[in-house]
């Protein structure tokens, strides 16, 4: 009898471990057209994972409620350019120095941030944190303009 309750509660286990988990794409095209249509900003990453000053660090070890909350707010890419295709993104991307770091709106037409080389753990979360709506510079801070005016009593 014991052992038919540990044959049921591993499967949720490991179900709840990848529902927990990011979920990278390696295609850049396919993660573009999939972030257009859930309208959600895509971060991508172009970087060579075999080799740790060319790769982002916070992805091995993006652990936690913090880092998950975070990248669920985005449709994610990593590309590796060690691959043809691979090499081809970071051309287009211009990516020169690596690891390269690109967060495009929600819309899927414009870098709202990009990053080349390593983060920090403090950058690599404020970067996350501060661009999770996808939304651009202009957008967020006439937002954050029409909150601040709320409340405000005016004397002319």
């Amino acid at each position: 009898m014991s052992s038919w309750i540990v044959l049921l509660a591993l499967p949720a286990q490991m179900f709840l471990a990848s529902a927990t988990e990011a979920r990278w794409l390696d295609d850049y095209g396919a993660a573009l057209r999939q972030a257009k249509f859930q309208r959600l900003p895509l971060l991508v990453i172009i970087e060579d994972p075999s080799d740790s000053k060319r790769r982002i660090e916070q992805i091995q070890h993006a652990s936690g409620q913090e880092a998950t909350n975070l990248l669920s707010n985005y449709k994610l890419c990593r590309v590796d350019v060690r691959t043809s295709y691979g090499k081809k993104v970071a051309e287009v991307f211009k990516a020169e120095q690596l690891p390269h770091t690109s967060i495009i709106d929600n819309t899927g037409s414009v870098q709202i941030f990009v990053k080349l080389g390593s983060f920090t753990t403090e950058e690599w979360t404020t970067a996350l944190a501060t661009h999770k709506e996808g939304k651009r510079r202009s957008e967020r801070t006439a937002a954050r303009e029409r909150s601040s005016r709320r409340g405000r009593i005016c004397f002319t």
